[in-house]
């Protein structure tokens, strides 16, 4: 409430943000420093409209705060490859892809007061809902070179991919007093943009030793300050240069081993994905290992990846509350069935 206070100030009740402060002055979360209302009009409107504000819960008193956030969605492509070597000694690989992005975001950030409000507000819900769809493009470029018949070296580049992608957002806050609930529906904003993805290169090298074991690493370089967003109808001047501020290039690197012995395949790998943040710790780490039968004609596989990684969550502004360190671990089971005909 205080953040949305912050925004309001300043404002006449028309020039209020209509996804936030509008919502919050409409459904008595916030409220005119004076609320005299001239009623002998049919429609009401407000003498000491002056843009002075005061809400109805004190910043700091006893509550109760949470927040509950659903979100699904997925990333898929169409790919158009060629490939073709050159003495079986150098092969080249070229793809097309049409990446597609469709993802769907609820949150609803509720808040219980503890102690005696203005107008005896007992508490209020902020819901948010945002869905995304996109479409892109992009070209990846790669070569393998084959030093002898046990060690191989490679080398790739991806380009940006340049998305175009609708938005579609809105809010809703529901406040409850002890004698009655308001609720406030902001409209359904819908909005349309261009987003350029860093781009990523990489080296990887492989060998074997007779023909049962294997071992394979790729370092990948990413650089995240390539990012830019654009639309005709905004500028997104000061998002342009957030990410020059926030982002930095980053390093992962991957490396596996197997071991074959027939039908038997054994996997295991290991991986570290740096983080894209400057001034934050984001990097993540993922342990891997599989089992599978290759009997020719068919094959099956098994596979556990072990993911851990550092993340934040902030409900509001850095001005109110530090964000939230966490440390997230994910458990991944990947089975895979192969018919060669």
């Amino acid at each position: 409430a205080d953040r949305i206070l912050d925004e309001a100030q300043g404002s006449s009740i028309e020039e209020l943000d209509q996804f936030y402060s509008s919502p919050a002055f409409w459904s008595d979360l916030i409220d005119l420093a004076d609320n005299s209302i001239d009623t002998t009009l049919d429609v009401e409107w407000y003498l000491f409209d002056n843009g002075n504000y005061i809400s109805h819960i004190k910043g700091n008193s006893n509550k109760s705060q949470n927040k509950h956030l659903r979100s699904n969605g997925g990333k898929g492509e169409f790919v158009f490859s060629f490939g073709g070597s050159y003495n079986e000694r150098v092969y080249l690989g070229a793809t097309i892809s049409i990446p597609n992005i469709d993802y769907y975001e609820n949150s609803i950030y509720t808040e219980h007061v503890l102690e005696d409000t203005i107008n005896n507000l007992e508490s209020f819900n902020l819901e948010e809902e945002l869905s995304v769809y996109g479409e892109g493009i992009n070209l990846k470029l790669g070569v393998i070179m084959r030093l002898s018949d046990q060690i191989k070296i490679g080398a790739s580049l991806h380009s940006p991919t340049v998305f175009t992608i609708e938005e579609t957002f809105s809010t809703k806050i529901t406040t409850q007093f002890n004698n009655g609930r308001n609720q406030e529906i902001s409209p359904y904003n819908y909005f349309q943009y261009e987003l350029i993805t860093p781009w990523k290169a990489s080296i990887s090298a492989s060998a074997t030793y007779k023909k049962m074991f294997l071992v394979s690493g790729q370092y990948e370089i990413i650089d995240y300050t390539f990012m830019e967003m654009s639309s005709n109808s905004y500028n997104f001047m000061l998002e342009n240069n957030a990410i020059q501020d926030l982002y930095k290039k980053s390093n992962n690197i991957m490396i596996g081993a197997e071991a074959n012995i027939k039908p038997i395949i054994i996997r295991t790998g290991y991986a570290q994905y740096g983080s894209p943040y400057v001034n934050a710790d984001y990097s993540r780490e993922n342990y891997s290992f599989g089992i599978g039968i290759n009997s020719g004609s068919f094959f099956i596989d098994a596979a556990y990846i072990l993911s851990q990684g550092n993340n934040h969550h902030l409900l509001y502004s850095t001005d109110y509350l530090n964000p939230i360190s966490l440390r997230e671990t994910e458990h991944n089971l990947i089975f895979t069935l192969g018919l060669r005909y």
